[in-house]
């Protein structure tokens, strides 16, 4: 009894790590656009920390999955039969392919753009900059969704 209640708050603190990547990530993002063509230094200050948070939310959300199949392992995988569990699961696997299949690429497109921008190959207001704004907003609005949506199976175990 005492390692599952160990492991219950090791996995609520990855929630929050991963919680507080994701969100830091959309502030500093915000921040990365109102700066950018305005003060290019600055930007790519934050552009590096923005970097840092989503590493922070990658580490959150793998404790995340190691503490979550340890109590699942602890429960003797008796939660695994319920359908929020299901769900819960395959949203998390989801979440995990749409960082590493959407963000990291964007995040590519991004420095390789932001580069060019310093050599003066390109303006802030190139659709390519747009573009990739657009698709990272929506990147965070998924992310963000999801992860409450996650919050929410784990505590109210609905459906059941």
């Amino acid at each position: 009894m005492l390692w599952y209640k160990l492991v219950i708050v090791l996995h609520i603190l990855s929630l929050v790590v991963l919680s507080g990547g994701a969100l830091g990530s959309i502030i500093t993002d915000r921040s990365f656009w109102a700066n950018l063509g305005k003060n290019n230094q600055h930007a790519a200050a934050i552009a590096k920390l923005s970097g840092l948070l989503a590493g922070m939310a990658q580490i959150g959300s793998i404790l995340s999955l190691i503490t979550g199949l340890s109590l699942l392992a602890l429960s003797k995988w008796v939660y695994i039969g319920h359908l929020w569990m299901q769900i819960k699961l395959a949203l998390f696997v989801l979440l995990f392919l749409n960082g590493f299949l959407v963000a990291k690429p964007i995040a590519a497109k991004l420095k390789e753009l932001f580069i060019r921008l310093n050599k003066g190959e390109v303006s802030p207001s190139d659709s390519a900059f747009a573009a990739i704004r657009s698709r990272l907003s929506t990147f965070h609005i998924v992310q963000t969704i999801g992860l409450v949506i996650l919050v929410c199976l784990g505590v109210l175990k609905f459906p059941s």
